[in-house]
């Protein structure tokens, strides 16, 4: 690939919308996988709870966070994943992704 303003072959990829993709996803995920839900219990905290249920009162606490958190881990590893895919797409299609680090010049493929 070359500048197609100074034809200098030292480009480098921009990738803006995927780092701000990945960084909302992540938050957005993180949130939702520990979102409260019907009873004000998250999703990852019901289920924790129940698991921990089977080993008593103390389990289900201790599930229950642990649910909680499990939830939002993987809600954040999710969400980054889907806003990364999200900002490729951007960078590739509407962004001029591409910067010349010879002249500074910004470009599309």
């Amino acid at each position: 690939m070359q500048c197609p303003k100074c034809k200098s072959d030292r480009i480098e990829k921009r990738n803006i919308a995927k780092r701000v993709g990945t960084a909302i996803g992540l938050a957005a995920g993180a949130m939702g996988g520990g979102a409260t839900i019907g009873t004000g219990a998250t999703v990852g905290a019901q289920i924790g709870a129940r698991l921990g249920f089977v080993a008593g009162p103390a389990g289900a606490l201790a599930g229950g966070a642990a649910g909680a958190l499990i939830g939002a881990l993987a809600g954040a590893v999710i969400g980054a994943e889907v806003g990364k895919k999200v900002g490729e797409e951007i960078d590739e299609h509407i962004l001029d992704n591409y910067r010349c680090l010879d002249c500074g010049h910004t470009f599309s493929a």
